[in-house]
C-alpha cells in the first residue's frame, strides 16, 4: 500500500489544488478574491503512517494550549471555537489528546493561544508548581546539625 491511499484511508488525505479545480475569485464561490491562495498557504497537512498511529495509542500525547489573547472584537465563530476547547479566561491552560479535531480548532485561533505538545497532563498544582521561581538560596547545613558534631 502506498503513502497516498495509506493516507487516504486514515482520513488525512488532502487533494492537491488541481484536482479540486481552479475557482476564480470572487462570484459563485463566494469566497473574497485570494481566499483560495491564503487557503492554500494556511492549509497544514498531517500525514500519519500507520505505524506511528500504533505507537500514539500506546504513547499519549497531549496538547497544552495556553489562551494569550481574548476574543474581544474578533467574530463569534472564534470565541466559540475557544469555547469549546475550554478556554474563557486569558492564561488559563488546558490539555487535549492530539487529533485531528483538536488540531483543526487549534489552526482557527492559532494568533491568540499558544500549543505545545507534552507527554501527560499536569494538574493544577502542578503548574503551580512549575511557574514557582526558585528561593534564591538553600541551606548548606543547620546549626543544630552543627551542635551534635
Amino acid at each position: 500500500m502506498d503513502m497516498q491511499t495509506r493516507q487516504r484511508s486514515l482520513g488525512v488525505y488532502k487533494e492537491s489544488k488541481s484536482k479540486r479545480g481552479e475557482q476564480g475569485g470572487g462570484g459563485a464561490s463566494g469566497k473574497p478574491r485570494g481566499a483560495d491562495s491564503i487557503e492554500a498557504q494556511a492549509s497544514i497537512t498531517l500525514a500519519i503512517s500507520f505505524s506511528q498511529s500504533r505507537l500514539s495509542i500506546t504513547n499519549m500525547s497531549y496538547f497544552r494550549i495556553t489562551l494569550l489573547r481574548s476574543a474581544i472584537g474578533l467574530p463569534k465563530q472564534a470565541s466559540g471555537v475557544l469555547k469549546a476547547l475550554g478556554l474563557r479566561k486569558r492564561m488559563k491552560t488546558v490539555y487535549h489528546p492530539v487529533s485531528q479535531q483538536v488540531a483543526g480548532q487549534i489552526f482557527a485561533v492559532k494568533e491568540l493561544i499558544d500549543v505545545q505538545e507534552v507527554d501527560q497532563k499536569f494538574s493544577p498544582e502542578e503548574l503551580k508548581e512549575l511557574r514557582r521561581p526558585d528561593s534564591g538560596f538553600y541551606v548548606e547545613s543547620r546549626i543544630q546539625d552543627q551542635r551534635m558534631d
